[in-house]
C-alpha cells in the first residue's frame, strides 16, 4: 500500500456510446483496485473522477471525500452516460475544473488517468487540451482499450510518451499494480 504519497489523482472514464454497462463496471473495478492501494486522506492522496462522452459528468471532486472506502463506494454508484468520444472536453474539464484553484494543491503532484476506447472525435482539439494540461503541471496517463492510434496516445501523454494499451476492458486489472505505483508517486516526471 502507498503510505507516503501526496498526489491529486483524477480518473476519467470513457462513457461514450461504444462503452457497455459491463465496460464501465470494468473501468470502475480498475479504479477501485488502484484507490484501494492509495493513502487516501486530506493530506495524502486525494481522488476525483469524471465520466466523459460528448459531455462531462463530475462523479467526484478531489475534496469531496478523504476516506478510501467512501471513494470506492462513490465509484460503485457511478452511472454511465452516452455520446461520442469527446476526449478534448474531458481534458479541458480536468484542467479547468478538476484541478482548478481551490481543489488542486500546490505541493501535490497532479495525475490524470484517462481511459479511452476509441480515437477522439476531434483529435486536434484533444492534442491542444492535453498540451495545456501538461503546461499546468498535470501528468496525463492515457490507458487505451482496443484500437486507439499510437500517435494519438503519444500526443496526449506528451514528452514522457508513457501510455498503456490493453485489448479489452476486462484486461484493465493487469495494469493495476504498475499504475497504482505511479498514482502513489504522482509519476513525478512531466
Amino acid at each position: 500500500m502507498c503510505k507516503d504519497g501526496v498526489s491529486d489523482v483524477i480518473f476519467a472514464f470513457d462513457s461514450s456510446t461504444s462503452v457497455s454497462d459491463e465496460d464501465l463496471e470494468n473501468q470502475m473495478t480498475f479504479a477501485k483496485e488502484i484507490v484501494n492501494t492509495l493513502n487516501v486522506q486530506e493530506k495524502g492522496t486525494r481522488v476525483g473522477a469524471i465520466l466523459y462522452s460528448d459531455q462531462v459528468v463530475n462523479a467526484l471532486d478531489m475534496n469531496d471525500l478523504y476516506d478510501r472506502n467512501d471513494v470506492i463506494a462513490t465509484l460503485e454508484k457511478t452511472k454511465r452516460t452516452a455520446g461520442s468520444n469527446r476526449l478534448d472536453i474531458a481534458m479541458k474539464h480536468i484542467r479547468t475544473k478538476s484541478f482548478r484553484r481551490g481543489l488542486a494543491r500546490r505541493h501535490a503532484s497532479r495525475l490524470a488517468i484517462i481511459i479511452t476506447s476509441a480515437p477522439s472525435t476531434f483529435r486536434n482539439y484533444t492534442e491542444k487540451e492535453a498540451k495545456k494540461a501538461r503546461e499546468s503541471d498535470i501528468v496525463i496517463l492515457p490507458v487505451a482499450v482496443g484500437e486507439v492510434g499510437l500517435e494519438e496516445l503519444k500526443s496526449i501523454s506528451g514528452p514522457s510518451g508513457e501510455f498503456y494499451q490493453v485489448p479489452s476492458f476486462g484486461a484493465l486489472p493487469a495494469l493495476v499494480a504498475e499504475i497504482a505505483v505511479k498514482a502513489c508517486r504522482g509519476m513525478l516526471v512531466l
